[in-house]
């Protein structure tokens, strides 16, 4: 358990790579967003609004799954690596569709970039450590889970 003394050593050390994950899968999640919906809804007068929508849905991912982080269990992790993997795959297959150079080598290079800081060894050790945090808090009530 981290006391009271010990949690600006904390924050100091791990959210840094948290913060770089999470503003990095914004950018790709956004980046993915507007390629995905110019190339599959191309010419569409809705295609706006389908962008927001994917933008909306993913960032509802984002933010849940970086709550559940925070919260120490490892599902959150699971669902933002998915989140990333799907803005990746989105990004190499609508590459040879785009218009914009610089959007196509951004929704590339943003999603590995952030599946990079969430492998680092910093936030592995922070997973973990808010991990066994949850595990000594709250312990379970009775003996018979």
């Amino acid at each position: 358990m981290i006391s009271i003394n010990q949690l600006p050593a904390f924050v100091r050390r791990y959210y840094p790579a948290l913060l770089t994950g999470f503003f990095l899968a914004v950018i790709s999640l956004t980046c993915a967003s507007i390629r995905a919906g110019e190339t599959i809804f191309a010419g569409n007068p809705a295609e706006p609004g389908y962008i927001v929508a994917f933008i909306m849905l993913g960032s509802f991912t984002l933010g849940i799954g970086q709550f559940v982080v925070i919260r120490g269990y490892s599902a959150g992790n699971r669902a933002v690596v998915g989140l990333l993997l799907g803005c990746l795959i989105a990004g190499v297959v609508t590459y040879p569709f785009s218009r914009d150079a610089l959007l196509a080598v951004v929704s590339i290079i943003a999603p590995l970039l952030a599946l990079l800081a969430y492998n680092s060894r910093r936030y592995r050790e922070m997973s973990k450590t808010l991990s066994d945090i949850r595990r000594k808090r709250f312990k379970p009530v009775s003996d018979k889970r």
